[in-house]
């Protein structure tokens, strides 16, 4: 009977690695689906009841498992914090973009009115010049 109950335990203990296989796979592709990874996530992965662990005999893997939990739950806050200064670089990097592309117009438009305005001053001053000329062949005395 004894060897037929390390079996069970060795098939349980089995399981709840794939179980741990399985979250560790989803948080290496960032779909992990929760900001946490619980024991009861675990054992519902690995098709084993929660009651398991309660049992003496799986004292060990109760421990194993609320140890594996605290590694892989940093290392999921840890990825959650680099996602988040990604985004915000992200969109750091879009706005910095957009900011350039509005400067670029800016800058056409500047030109353009530069442009304009030297071409009306350079025809104010003809016009000027035209006005002097005529008002000194008006006022010719004779």
């Amino acid at each position: 009977m004894v060897a037929h109950q390390a079996g069970i335990r060795d098939n349980t203990v089995a399981l709840i690695a794939a179980g741990k296989a399985e979250v560790e796979k989803l948080i290496e592709n960032g779909t992990y689906p929760n900001s946490r990874v619980t024991q009861i996530d675990v054992l519902k992965r690995a098709r084993v009841g929660g009651s398991t662990l309660k049992n003496p005999t799986h004292a060990d893997t109760r421990s194993s498992l609320k140890t594996w939990l605290s590694v892989v739950n940093t290392k999921l806050a840890l990825q959650k914090v680099g996602v988040e200064k990604q985004k915000r670089e992200l969109s750091l990097q879009t706005k910095l973009e957009h900011t350039c592309r509005q400067l670029d117009i800016t800058k056409l438009l500047l030109e353009d009115t530069q442009q304009a305005l030297l071409a009306a001053e350079s025809r104010a001053n003809a016009a000027e010049a035209a006005l002097a000329r005529s008002r000194s062949n008006s006022f010719k005395i004779v």
